[in-house]
């Protein structure tokens, strides 16, 4: 599937997937100079099908969590993980339209900076 960041083109035909960041807030440990940085992500899969958008809702989960993600940019990953997952309606935008269904999982993580 093709894999866009924030939002994908308005004609983009399923199956696909946006990567969307929702919130990070830093926690000061001691003084100015410790933080961790507490943060979530959403990817949205988008398929024609609710079996296929769960499947490759499974696939994201296990890309991320498989992958190497030691690097990162300014800190030290201390935690990544999928906290949550649901359904989000579409509604179909014309009546030729094919229906996609939504898969959305909510991933959190932990940098020390």
């Amino acid at each position: 599937p093709k894999l866009f960041h924030d939002s994908a083109p308005e004609a983009t035909r399923p199956p696909y997937a946006v990567v969307v960041g929702v919130a990070e807030i830093a926690e000061w440990q001691s003084g100015e100079s410790d933080r961790i940085d507490l943060g979530m992500f959403q990817v949205s899969v988008f398929a024609g099908t609710k079996p296929h958008a769960r499947t490759l809702g499974k696939l994201v989960i296990s890309a991320i969590r498989d992958a190497d993600l030691s690097p990162v940019s300014g800190g030290t990953l201390l935690e990544l993980r999928h906290s949550r997952v649901s359904w989000q309606p579409q509604e179909s935008t014309a009546p030729d339209s094919p229906v996609v269904h939504q898969r959305v999982i909510e991933f959190t993580y932990r940098i020390q900076r």
